[in-house]
């Protein structure tokens, strides 16, 4: 979801919206879709992008962000710690959606779009 950028919106982006990534991974993501829409355009290979927002979900043990899967595990331990300041809002999917995007989208004969973005549930950092 980085190629959108982290300026806060006021309402869900949506596929239709103008990419403005304001960092380098942001813009490393934006550059592998303009290169694959247009190698599919030319009808070189087929591409289509799915843009994942924060991943969570149980099961990750080497992480930069263990607060992704320490969220959802059952009583946790020690105290979690997530990175943000606790009015930031965080667009979080379960890995187990993004899987069954990804199924949905491998087994689709025909997509409308070169570009998806998964469902999201929205959560201010200090309710996580």
């Amino acid at each position: 979801m980085s190629v959108y950028g982290s300026s806060p919106s006021r309402r869900a982006l949506t596929e239709d919206d103008q990419t403005m990534p304001d960092e380098p991974y942001g813009m490393a993501k934006r550059v592998v879709e303009v290169i694959g829409e247009t190698l599919a355009k030319r009808g070189a290979i087929e591409f289509i992008s799915l843009r994942i927002a924060r991943v969570v979900g149980p099961g990750i043990k080497k992480t930069s962000s263990p607060w992704r899967s320490q969220i959802l595990e059952p009583l946790p331990l020690a105290a979690i710690h997530i990175p943000f300041a606790p009015e930031a809002t965080l667009s979080l999917v379960h890995v187990e959606d993004v899987a069954r995007m990804l199924v949905i989208l491998a087994d689709t004969a025909e997509v409308l779009s070169l570009a998806y973005n998964t469902p999201v549930e929205t959560y201010e950092a200090r309710r996580c």
